[in-house]
């Protein structure tokens, strides 16, 4: 029983390594070595999940934090939180009348227009369309638009023509495991 392993990997390593290896690799020791190695990928993998569900929880403890706050803006709040951590200078816009943009970030002088969607859904055009033109009326050098979830395919096209830099949750979470402690 203890025997399979072992026999799996001398036939893999049959089939997969050609006959006519160089001298320097020692093809008696091969089976061992690429059976160490599956368990490197295995374990590399594993590393991975565990990362990223600790990615997850951590934008959620950050954007939690901010939600409690009550005052109905915690998306907003959160990002103007990450943009600050990443060196931004920002300036809070949104509200009514804001024409599409939530927040004003500077940055070794250049001006970025942030427009933030904490939607249940998939974020379209429509987010693409306020954030470029935001960058306009503030006269911004980039608009970018950040959101917790996705964006639909409309809308990565449409940011794409417009040049409208998209932030969706999973660089979230990497911008927050990176810069929030």
């Amino acid at each position: 029983m203890n025997d399979i392993p072992q026999r799996l990997a001398e036939s893999l390593a049959q089939r997969l390594i050609p006959a006519d290896i160089p001298s320097w690799i020692p093809t008696d020791r091969l089976p061992e070595l690429l059976a160490g190695l599956a368990v490197l990928v295995i374990l590399l993998a594993i590393w991975r999940r565990f990362s990223e569900r600790r990615k997850i929880k951590q934008l959620n403890r950050f954007l939690h934090e901010h939600h409690r706050k009550g005052n109905g803006d915690g998306f907003e709040d959160a990002c103007a939180t990450l943009f600050r951590k990443m060196g931004y200078k920002v300036k809070r816009v949104g509200k009514s009348g804001d024409f599409g943009a939530d927040l004003i970030v500077r940055r070794r002088g250049k001006t970025s227009i942030v427009q933030c969607k904490d939607w249940a859904q998939n974020v379209g055009v429509r987010a693409i369309q306020e954030a470029f033109t935001a960058k306009s009326y503030y006269r911004g050098d980039r608009a970018i638009v950040v959101v917790r979830r996705d964006f639909t395919k409309a809308g990565r096209d449409m940011a794409e023509t417009c040049g409208v830099e998209l932030i969706s949750g999973d660089m979230l979470r990497d911008l927050v495991a990176k810069h929030v402690r």
